[in-house]
């Protein structure tokens, strides 16, 4: 995040610049003593004088105000322009605000830590840095609504996805609790040197319960259901697992749902083995769900669009020229196929030479099928070594190495 920040920053300082170099900025020299004020309306004064105080040289001398914005604006800088140049405008009187509240803090020995698992800030002083930050956020957003620009935060397209309709201030203060809770996660998980012991699930699972709890001081129920239904990590799942089906809301909603409600029954995030193991073999019952959510039709396809090798076979197909169905029907072949072969291998009754010789008619009736479908050698072979490993299952079991007589 901080890595964007300066490229835009970067880039609407030298729009700026540029800006600046056409035009004369020329002013009188001011009071010495005189604070930056708002710009004087536009009846009162020429385009020309922008800046208040110095010779006049520089837009960073105007103060952040609506008149800023709209002048800005007037120009033809786009509200992302606006909006970064005004956050490199009051991020250094914030910062410097939360650097003295880091001095201030309880300096603790090295044996101890809060609740959250840190040593730098006490409970009071991360709820202090959260609100140094919303009020960093509300006063940007403030002043470009009153200039009539929409701040990227609240406007673009993927704020939209992830508030909905959600005030500015209320997206502001998502905002500061998230951000804080991210960096003592990563705390977190910088000390586990990617190794997680149970302790440190432990502090992650608080600082989730703990984040929660600050969402919902803040979010109604049902502000809380869309922020969920948007960046949860049960809705990630669901649209990962979607990405790959013409889908609507209403089908999006019914799989969350369910999604949802397995996840806070078995838990997400970082679980231990005896969790995963759990809810894995509850699994079933969740897929179970799905196919009576969806229908036996529309859910065929979305466990074709869910295979693990639908992507990579999509890409072949698409590759080949070939219509996006025959992807589809790849899958199909390749599950009905790796199925059979699973119940090959798990009969018992069958001798080695048996078992060899139904793999290798099986093999040939696969490819006699894929070929059916790709239609040329060729287009065979590049799928084999695109999406085709499976096909090595197929194989028969070599014979059994003889002995070397003595």
């Amino acid at each position: 995040m901080r890595a964007l920040l300066l490229i835009l920053s970067i880039t609407a300082n030298l729009a700026i610049g540029a800006w600046l170099w056409r035009h004369d900025l020329s002013l009188p020299p001011p009071h010495a003593a005189s604070p930056p004020q708002l710009l004087p309306s536009a009846a009162e004064t020429r385009l020309g004088r922008l800046a208040v105080g110095g010779e006049g040289k520089q837009l960073q001398k105007l103060a952040v105000s609506p008149d800023l914005v709209r002048l800005m604006r007037a120009e033809g800088f786009p509200d992302w322009a606006i909006h970064t140049f005004l956050l490199d405008r009051v991020r250094p009187r914030y910062a410097e605000q939360v650097a003295r509240l880091s001095r201030e803090s309880e300096v603790r020995p090295y044996w101890r830590s809060d609740r959250y698992g840190n040593q730098t800030y006490s409970e009071r002083a991360m709820a202090e840095r959260r609100r140094i930050w919303t009020a960093m956020r509300t006063e940007i957003t403030t002043v470009m609504d009153a200039g009539g620009a929409s701040s990227p935060d609240v406007s673009s397209p993927d704020a939209r996805r992830r508030y909905g309709n959600l005030p500015a201030e209320k997206i502001a203060a998502i905002e500061g609790i998230t951000g804080d809770y991210a960096e003592l996660i990563a705390q977190v998980r910088e000390e586990s040197k990617g190794l997680t012991l149970p302790e440190d699930r432990e502090k992650l699972a608080y600082l989730e319960k703990e984040r929660r709890a600050d969402l919902e001081k803040i979010l109604t129920p049902d502000e809380l259901d869309q922020y969920d239904r948007r960046t949860s990590p049960s809705a990630m799942a669901v649209r990962m697992q979607l990405r790959n089906l013409k889908t609507n809301e209403d089908e999006f909603l019914k799989l969350y749902r369910l999604q949802k409600a397995f996840d806070e029954k078995y838990g997400s995030g970082t679980l231990n083995a005896e969790q995963s193991r759990t809810k894995d073999e509850a699994r079933p019952q969740l897929t179970a769900q799905f196919r009576e959510a969806l229908g036996p039709a529309r859910f065929e396809e979305f466990e074709i669009a869910t295979h693990n090798n639908y992507t990579r076979t999509l890409s072949t197909v698409e590759s080949l020229k070939l219509p996006k169905s025959a992807a589809a029907d790849l899958i199909k072949v390749q599950r009905a196929a790796t199925n059979y072969v699973t119940e090959l291998r798990n009969d018992k009754s069958l001798s080695r030479e048996a078992l060899a010789e139904k793999l290798t008619e099986h093999e040939v009736r696969t490819v006699e099928q894929l070929l059916s479908t790709l239609g040329s050698d060729e287009a065979l072979k590049r799928y084999r070594s695109s999406a085709g490993d499976w096909l090595q299952r197929l194989a028969p079991p070599s014979p059994p190495k003889k002995k070397p007589t003595s």
